[in-house]
């Protein structure tokens, strides 16, 4: 029995030395993807490319082959960022296919990856997700720090816009929620979100988001302050508001052009005194014309 074993291992072993890794995931084989990873293969190995530019990782995330996934997130050496032709990333072809489950170990377990690569027309994850409707995976790429308000090259079109353009408003509207709370919660900051193991709720957020103190915005100045700012006196050499006629300060704002000096206070006008007395009242007398006869 034990010689019948060792030539099985040993056909199997001839076989995996025709294929490399890039055939074998092709081909969905998990044992053979095992075999030649026990093998400890180089670094151009684990990252070759077909025809397409599409590396291992890729095709498994391409036809949701999750066991293989996990398998080479624990291998040092693979490139999650690596494109195809097109400039589309394992992220890209995960995020676009719906598969959440990939999309949680591409997220959580290659730290350096990056969720707002674009592909060469210049879609991001989020935008292909959105495209297609995929609301569970938007929302994880979100929480991973993906940037809603990035645009293609193309119709110049946000992963929200995208998804309402595709009449994929549940979508849309996860987006749009999310953008707003992590306005709220983070502000005008650029901090990104942890990552999350399980699938993010956005209802937990909005929690958070009601206890949020109110942004205090800066009071704009008053009138009489900004009327002060333009008149070019001092409180030393120049009278004050105070002791000028406002109706004349008014009246040399409006009528005077806007010229160095154009406001500078003038000599104070004689102002005529109002009669205290009936005597000092000019009469009026009011007469008909005569009538000729």
């Amino acid at each position: 029995m034990n010689s019948d074993d060792d030539e099985d291992d040993l056909v199997l072993q001839c076989l995996y030395d025709e294929f490399t890794l890039l055939e074998v995931v092709m081909e969905g084989d998990f044992e053979s993807v095992q075999s030649i990873l026990d093998d400890n293969p180089t670094v151009d190995e684990l990252n070759e490319r077909d025809r397409t530019g599409k590396t291992a990782l890729a095709h498994a995330c391409f036809s949701g082959y999750l066991p293989i996934v996990e398998v080479l997130s624990e291998v040092p050496g693979v490139d999650v960022n690596l494109a195809d032709k097109e400039g589309n990333t394992p992220l890209i072809f995960a995020s676009q296919a719906g598969y959440k489950e990939i999309l949680k170990v591409l997220l959580n377990d290659f730290r350096k990856i990056k969720v707002d690569q674009k592909s060469k027309a210049g879609f991001t994850a989020l935008m292909k997700a959105a495209i297609q409707g995929r609301t569970a995976c938007a929302k994880l790429i979100l929480f991973a720090g993906a940037n809603p308000r990035l645009r293609d090259n193309g119709r110049k079109l946000t992963a929200e816009e995208w998804a309402r353009f595709t009449n994929r408003h549940e979508c849309a509207d996860e987006i749009a929620k999310f953008t707003k709370l992590k306005r709220c919660l983070f502000g005008g900051s650029k901090k990104n979100h942890k990552r999350s193991n399980s699938e993010p709720d956005l209802i937990i957020a909005a929690e958070k988001c009601k206890e949020c103190k109110p942004i205090q915005r800066q009071k704009s100045k008053s009138f009489r302050k900004k009327v002060k700012k333009f008149i070019p006196w001092s409180n030393d050499s120049s009278p004050s508001l105070k002791d000028q006629n406002p109706f004349e300060i008014i009246a040399r704002c409006v009528s005077t052009p806007v010229l160095p000096g154009g406001l500078a206070p003038t000599a104070a006008q004689p102002r005529l005194k109002r009669p205290v007395s009936v005597d000092h009242i000019p009469r009026v007398e009011i007469t008909s014309p005569i009538e000729k006869g």
